[in-house]
C-alpha cells in the first residue's frame, strides 16, 4: 500500500510493480492519493501556447535515479538540456554573470569572482583569505551559512551563496543544514583546510578541451509533467490500483504485523506493509498515536510557500534583446518581491516546437514568457496580495531590471503552499531517530518524501524506491531480495 501521490508515492509504487512483475511474485499494489490529482508538486500547463512548469522545472544530472526511473517509463529520449547560455545574479541593482565554473553555488576559486563583480573589493579580499585560514571544518552538521560567513565573507553569503541555494528551497542559508542540503559543500569542507581547494579537489572532472560538456540539468521536452504522466500509465500497466480522493484518517496496527488503514469516507483496508508518502504534517497526524517523538519531530518541520507567475510579453515591449542568458536569481539584499526569474523560451526553446507537434499554440505564441518566483520562508509579502497585484509588481520590478516598456498581454498565477520542506541543523540525526521509532512502532510501515532525505525530484524519486526495496525485504519475498542485490 502506497499512501501519496506524488512522485515519492508514483516511484515506490512503480518500484513495487515492476520488482514484483521481474520474479513473478503475486504483489497487489495500490495507491491512495487523497486529492484528485496525482503528481503532487509537478505541474506543466499551457500558457501562451508552450508548456510551463509552474513547479519542478528540470533534474539534476549527477542524481540519477530520475533518469533511471524516466528510462524505465520510455521517457529517456524525451530528454533534453536546457538552451546555451549561463545565468545571472542581480547584484547592487545590475545583472551580474554567475560565477564560471561554479558548483553547488560555489566556484573552485577566486578568479571568478573577480571577473563577475558580484562582490565588492573587501568581498573580494575577505573570500580570498579562504587559502590561507586555518583549517575549521565542521565536526558535526551547521547551518551552510555559518560555515560559508567562516571561510569566505558576508558578502560572499549574501550575495552569492543565499540566492543560489537559499533559492533552491526558498530559505535562508543560516538556517539550513549543511550535511542535508550541501552534502557536497561539507565534503569540500573536509578534504582541504581551504574551502576553495576542497571544493576544487572534490569537483567533477573537466572535459577534455573541445570535449562537449555534459549537461548539469535536464527535462522532458514537454514538461515536468509528462514524466510523471508516464509513471502514472506505467503503474496502471502494471496493475497497480490507483485511488484519488481517497484520504486516510488513521493507520492502526493489525493482525500478524498488518496495518488497518480507515479512510475519511469510512471505508477499512488491510495492508502487510505500507509507504506513507505524504507531507511531514499528514504524516505526523497519522504516526502520532504510536510514535509520539517521531510525529512531534515530523510536526516541528517547517515549509515555506512559494509562487510562480508566468507573464507574456509582446516582443515590442522589449528591450533590443534580453540579457544573454537563461534568467536570473535575486538576493535578499536587493529587497525585490521576486526570487528568480527564467527566460522561458531561453531556456527551454524546445517548448515551442512542442507546442507546435500537438496543436496546442495559441495568438499569443510570438510572446515571450518570463517566469517569476517569489516567497521564501521569511518573506510571505506575496501571499498578501492578489493575483491581479502580484502580477503589477513583479511587472514594476522587470520594468526596472529589464527595460520593459509595456505590461504584459497575459498572465497566470500559481501559488504553492508549504511545498519546499526547511532542514534545519541536525535535520539527518532527527530523521534517523524518527525513522527508527516508527520502525519499532510500526514495523510494517516506510516514511519516504521531501521531509526525509531530498527535496528534489531525483532524490524524491530515490526515497521512495528504497521504502519499496525495504518492504519487499521485509516481507520476506525472497525473490524480490535477490533482485534488489543483483541490481
Amino acid at each position: 500500500m502506497v499512501i501519496g501521490g506524488g512522485i515519492s508515492g508514483l516511484a515506490a509504487a512503480h518500484r513495487l510493480a515492476g520488482r514484483a512483475a521481474a520474479v513473478d511474485l503475486p504483489l497487489e499494489v495500490t495507491l491512495l492519493e487523497a486529492s484528485e490529482r496525482l503528481g503532487g508538486w509537478i505541474r506543466t500547463e499551457s500558457f501562451a501556447g508552450r508548456p510551463v512548469d509552474f513547479g519542478p522545472d528540470s533534474l539534476l544530472v549527477r542524481m540519477p535515479w530520475a533518469r533511471e526511473l524516466a528510462r524505465e517509463v520510455g521517457m529517456d529520449d524525451e530528454l533534453v538540456a536546457p538552451g546555451e547560455g549561463g545565468a545571472f545574479l542581480l547584484s547592487r541593482g545590475k545583472l551580474r554573470p554567475l560565477p564560471a565554473g561554479i558548483l553547488a553555488g560555489l566556484p573552485g576559486g577566486p578568479l571568478p569572482f573577480v571577473r563577475s563583480g558580484l562582490l565588492g573589493p573587501l568581498g573580494l579580499l575577505r573570500a580570498g583569505l579562504d587559502l590561507i585560514l586555518p583549517a575549521n571544518a565542521p565536526a558535526g552538521d551547521e547551518s551552510i551559512g555559518h560555515l560559508i560567513r567562516r571561510r569566505l565573507g558576508r558578502q560572499t553569503l549574501e550575495r552569492v551563496i543565499d540566492p543560489l541555494l537559499g533559492g533552491v528551497h526558498a530559505g535562508r542559508c543560516d538556517d539550513l543544514s549543511l550535511a542535508a542540503t550541501a552534502p557536497q559543500i561539507a565534503a569540500a569542507a573536509r578534504a582541504d583546510r581551504s574551502l576553495l581547494r576542497g571544493l576544487r579537489k572534490t569537483a567533477p572532472p573537466v572535459p577534455a578541451a573541445g570535449a562537449p560538456r555534459a549537461p548539469v540539468f535536464m527535462a522532458p521536452r514537454g514538461g515536468m509533467q509528462p514524466f510523471a504522466e508516464a509513471i502514472i500509465r506505467a503503474i496502471r500497466d502494471a496493475g497497480v490500483k490507483v485511488r484519488t480522493g481517497a484520504r486516510v484518517d488513521a493507520i492502526e496496527p493489525g493482525d500478524n504485523a498488518t496495518l488497518t488503514l480507515r479512510l475519511a469516507s469510512g471505508g477499512v483496508i488491510e495492508a502487510d506493509g505500507v509507504i506513507l508518502a505524504v507531507p511531514a504534517a499528514t504524516a505526523a497526524g497519522l504516526i502520532a498515536p504510536h510514535a509520539v517523538t517521531a510525529a512531534s519531530t515530523l510536526g516541528a518541520l517547517a515549509y515555506a510557500s512559494v509562487a510562480h507567475t508566468a507573464l507574456a510579453y509582446d516582443p515590442s515591449s522589449l528591450p533590443a534583446e534580453l540579457p544573454a542568458g537563461t534568467g536570473f536569481l535575486v538576493p535578499r539584499p536587493e529587497r525585490r518581491l521576486m526570487t528568480a526569474c527564467t527566460f522561458l523560451d531561453r531556456k527551454w526553446p524546445q517548448r515551442r516546437a512542442v507546442a507546435e507537434e500537438q496543436g496546442t499554440g495559441d495568438d499569443l505564441a510570438h510572446a515571450v514568457v518570463i517566469k517569476c518566483s517569489t516567497g521564501r520562508i521569511d518573506d510571505a509579502r506575496f501571499e498578501r496580495l492578489t493575483d491581479e497585484d502580484l502580477v503589477n509588481a513583479l511587472h514594476r520590478e522587470l520594468a526596472e531590471i529589464l527595460g520593459l516598456t509595456a505590461p504584459p498581454i497575459a498572465s497566470r498565477v500559481v501559488r504553492v503552499s508549504g511545498g519546499l520542506p526547511q532542514y534545519a541543523p541536525g535535520h539527518p540525526e532527527r530523521i534517523a531517530a524518527a525513522t527508527t521509532e516508527v520502525a519499532e512502532a510500526l514495523p510494517a510501515l516506510s516514511l519516504a518524501g521531501a521531509a526525509y532525505r531530498g527535496a528534489s525530484v531525483p532524490l524524491c524519486i530515490r526515497d521512495g524506491r528504497a521504502a519499496a526495496d525495504a518492504q519487499l525485504i521485509r516481507l520476506g519475498l525472497t525473490a524480490a531480495r535477490d533482485e534488489i542485490a543483483r541490481s
